[in-house]
């Protein structure tokens, strides 16, 4: 887990925050793939919690957008082929108009 500087050069994470919200987006997008209802609306909740704690330990915009593009892309579980590239892809796009707010300040 990556932490940044005003500068925006990664480093080594110190917030708790930050790998707990990754947790979570972790979590939630397990229930995505096995198919759990409800599990959109816990996912759009968690990530934008992950872009907020992102921002926190400030990261770009982009850089932001990088990091959700890596946990989404990331299989949460054995039924991850539930979840085509496509669709990880598009949770990503959903992410930046969910998280607007987070991302615009990130």
């Amino acid at each position: 887990m990556a932490s940044y500087s005003k500068q925006g050069q990664p480093g080594p994470s110190t917030a708790p925050e930050l790998s707990e919200a990754r947790a979570n987006v972790v979590a939630a997008l397990g229930k995505m793939e096995r198919g759990e209802r409800n599990s959109l609306d816990g996912l759009r909740d968690v990530l934008c919690a992950f872009v907020g704690a992102l921002k926190a330990e400030g990261a770009s915009r982009d850089q932001a957008i990088e990091a959700v593009r890596q946990v989404i892309a990331e299989p949460a579980t054995a039924e991850a082929f539930r979840l085509l590239a496509p669709a990880r892809e598009a949770l990503i796009e959903l992410s930046i108009y969910w998280c607007t707010e987070e991302y615009g300040a990130a």
